[in-house]
């Protein structure tokens, strides 16, 4: 979806129903390629409507470099956007009842708000882009917007870090609601069989170096060898493996 903004016609989407109304967990995630932030804030604007409804669920730019996601009962969060003009960034929120988490391109941005069983009511439809989500009218948004989801519960955060992936890499939704992501190297798969604590990793063609890293927001990764199959010990925390080509 691209959007126009003031200058450009005034566009946003009315989804013509209420998918935030009286929820005790929701999840939001999109991808968002703004226009016209760095390059001219003083159009871009304050109070700028990514998705939400109003008066329920409020969800946008409130000012040139802080996106902010309020509700009436569960609080709010404000977290800090500072990536260039014209560049396509996954952007999620997860609310649990307790916690309103917010992630940048997978990785955890920042955290707050308040515990409730229900974030907001209103008599407002969900809108995109503008004119119903922070006020009635106004506040458009300038750029692009893709792959808008609305979730009526709390997923995990692993499923925002493998949407992120799956739009960066491809990849596979499956039934289950999980995410396989293609291997780092061009045209290898990647396996993976788990006994006990140890976990078999192994990939065709053969060649090249397995990597890990702990998050795929800005990833460092780190060769754990070249060993084909290789074996990890599990531990605590997450880790997402790719293999380097030769």
């Amino acid at each position: 979806m691209t959007f126009t903004g003031i200058g450009g016609g005034q566009e946003w989407v009315d989804t013509k129903n209420q998918f935030l109304q009286s929820l005790g967990a929701f999840s939001l995630e999109y991808w968002v390629k703004p226009a016209n932030r760095v390059a001219d804030p003083g159009s871009f604007g304050t109070r700028i409507g990514l998705v939400g409804q109003n008066d329920a669920i409020e969800y946008g730019f409130i000012d040139a470099n802080t996106i902010q996601i309020w509700t009436p009962n569960g609080g709010s969060l404000n977290t800090t956007y500072t990536f260039p003009d014209n560049e396509w960034h996954h952007v999620a929120t997860i609310a649990d009842g307790t916690n309103l988490r917010t992630y940048y391109d997978g990785a955890l941005a920042g955290t707050g708000g308040s515990a409730t069983a229900n974030y907001g009511t209103t008599i407002y439809n969900v809108h995109i882009g503008g004119a119903g989500v922070f006020d009635v009218s106004g506040n458009y948004f300038t750029g692009q917007m893709d792959e808008v989801a609305i979730f009526n519960k709390a997923i995990p955060a692993a499923r925002v870090a493998a949407h992120y992936a799956a739009g960066k890499l491809g990849g596979v939704l499956e039934p289950s609601g999980t995410v396989n992501v293609p291997g780092g190297g061009a045209g290898i798969k990647l396996s993976a069989a788990r006994s006990g604590n140890t976990l078999t990793i192994s990939w065709t063609p053969s060649g090249g170096t397995l990597q890990n890293t702990p998050s795929l927001g800005t990833p460092a990764w780190t060769d754990v060898g070249t060993a084909n199959p290789a074996s990890i010990t599990l531990g605590t925390g997450t880790s997402y493996y790719r293999v380097r080509s030769p």
